[in-house]
């Protein structure tokens, strides 16, 4: 059996968390040690001080268990982490994340395949929905739509999404063409109504960034821009702003990118809420798992 290659960037402990955790999936016992990756770095001979990295990346480990709880797909033990189970199907969310942010959305595509970007923003829709809170509603708005359940025109699409079954609230612009629109760069709406269903009520829209330019797209554009251009009257609602990203993020750009971004979904943070309730689309959720099934299949290393 092939060993997994270490990532290209060897100095970065969150890029070699990932590596210990995808070789942790796809070794016979199911583990990774902190030795087994010194001996990896020692090998590759990149990293001076390797007793340091390899802290630092059981640390993140560390922090991952604690942020993800049950989506979290091992028990972090000292110096090893295991598996929680033979399979990783219970923690696809995470695994699913863990792979597209890894390997990149190309690994696992077959021909006529669903693109992995696409369910990451289904998932992202999933867990937007039970964000929200228990009776909370979401849609992904993302083009290409193909009636799922939005219409494919983003006039109709928008219409639909203010009227009575969605928002109730906001209205748009016809003062404004629309005819090459697509999305307008919104992903994701989420909103949780009061029985009266009147304004003054929680409203997400949100983005997602499933590839490494992720930082660049978050500042792109606000709810705010979004409900200013394409929406008169705009809803009552304040629309809090939020981006879904499959990675993990160091704290310093984290608390630097939140007042661009919002309220940021990394990959604990999406896993923890996309694994909470059932899916209102099934064949979705089964699409994810395949791929995810395909990325690590093709990594050589799954057995």
């Amino acid at each position: 059996m092939r060993n997994l290659p270490l990532p290209d960037r060897t100095w970065d402990h969150l890029r070699l968390a990932d590596w210990v955790e995808l070789t942790a999936l796809t070794s016979r016992d199911r583990n990774t040690s902190w030795q087994d990756l010194a001996s990896a770095l020692g090998a590759a001979g990149d990293e001076e001080d390797v007793e340091g990295l390899c802290n630092a990346v059981f640390e993140e480990l560390g922090l991952r268990s604690d942020s993800a709880p049950q989506a979290y797909p091992f028990d972090v033990e000292g110096s090893r982490i295991q598996c929680k189970r033979s399979t990783w199907r219970r923690w696809t969310p995470y695994v699913f994340c863990l792979c597209l942010s890894y390997f990149g959305p190309r690994r696992g595509r077959t021909r006529g395949g669903p693109y992995p970007a696409r369910l990451f923003e289904h998932l992202s829709e999933h867990a937007a929905r039970h964000f929200v809170g228990p009776n909370g509603e979401a849609v992904r708005f993302a083009s290409p739509r193909n009636w799922d359940p939005l219409p494919p025109g983003f006039a109709a699409a928008l219409d639909k999404v203010c009227g009575d079954r969605y928002l109730h609230e906001g209205e748009r612009d016809r003062s404004e063409r629309v005819h090459s629109a697509k999305d307008a760069g919104l992903d994701i709406i989420a909103w949780r109504h009061f029985p009266d269903r009147r304004c003054g009520k929680l409203v997400l829209f949100g983005n997602c960034a499933s590839g490494s330019d992720w930082q660049r797209k978050i500042s792109e554009r606000t709810p705010a821009d979004f409900c200013s251009i394409w929406l008169a009257p705009e809803p009552r609602s304040a629309v809090l702003a939020a981006v879904f990203i499959p990675h993990r993020v160091r704290l310093d750009l984290w608390r630097s990118r939140t007042p661009l971004g919002g309220i940021l979904f990394d990959r604990c943070r999406l896993a923890y809420w996309a694994q909470q309730g059932t899916w209102s689309r099934p064949d979705l959720q089964q699409q994810i798992h395949d791929w995810t099934t395909q990325a690590l299949q093709q990594a050589g290393n799954l057995v």
